[in-house]
């Protein structure tokens, strides 16, 4: 997982590609992605607007890249046998996972 780190749009432009090349799965910004819309503040419709025609595309060109050049984290060597032993690796991993317990 990659952290966009407060970085402002442009500097975080090239970040998860390197780090998709050193084995990250997916990025988690916020700043980097909604920044630039609320220097418009308190002007609340031009910031909606810019989060419509600017961050919402920049976010899906992230998403794009995430998805071409990312595997997922099981997948990775370092979890054994490439699939992690994780029998369920959806939403219902909760109900078949024995470690929970039962109340």
């Amino acid at each position: 997982m990659m952290l966009s780190a407060g970085f402002d749009e442009v500097k975080f432009e090239n970040i998860p590609n390197q780090a998709y090349k050193a084995g990250a799965s997916g990025f988690l910004a916020g700043q980097a992605i909604w920044l630039d819309a609320f220097k418009a503040f308190p002007d609340r419709e031009v910031i909606r607007r810019a989060l419509k025609q600017d961050a919402i595309p920049y976010l899906s060109d992230h998403n794009k890249m995430t998805h071409r050049e990312s595997q997922p984290w099981r997948y990775y060597p370092v979890h054994g046998d490439g699939g992690a032993g994780i029998g369920h690796p959806d939403a219902t991993f909760r109900i078949h996972y024995s470690g929970f317990g039962k109340a």
